[in-house]
């Protein structure tokens, strides 16, 4: 069983907000890292995908290559702009636009209960069901 994305996404905003506490003016250093990080990723991805479609042959085909060339540029772009956000100075992994427009309706129940005062941290068990509700019925 895999771990929830919104659990996901809340563990990267503590870390976040952990780093911005101690480091609150490092934000180029942070970006240097984000920008280090896509390169790094988008490096090792091309090479892997250009030896992987030369021994499986797509070579042989122009326009087998072609396409799969295609692919692999449109996942390098995708990854690019998914970073962008990133590099904003007011970004923050709970305001990500992959979290906020495609998230489960519990991450944005517990986001809206946190955002209006309440202390996440003593949610009792009849409210944790009603949001548990909500992400059945958003299932269904």
């Amino acid at each position: 069983m895999g771990v929830a994305p919104g659990e996901e996404v809340e563990h990267g905003a503590v870390a976040f907000d952990f780093y911005k506490a101690f480091y609150p003016d490092a934000q180029w250093y942070r970006r240097g890292l984000v920008l280090f990080a896509f390169m790094h990723i988008s490096w090792e991805t091309f090479k892997a995908f250009a030896h992987m479609i030369r021994i499986e042959g797509f070579y042989k085909s122009p326009l087998r290559a072609l396409k799969a060339w295609k692919f692999f540029f449109s996942f390098a772009w995708a990854l690019g702009t998914t970073a962008l956000p990133v590099l904003s100075s007011s970004y923050h992994p709970r305001e990500h636009p992959i979290c906020t427009k495609s998230q489960s309706p519990i991450a944005i129940a517990w986001r809206e209960y946190y955002a209006s005062g309440q202390d996440a941290l003593k949610l009792e068990d009849d409210i944790m069901r009603d949001m548990a509700a909500l992400d059945q019925a958003s299932a269904t």
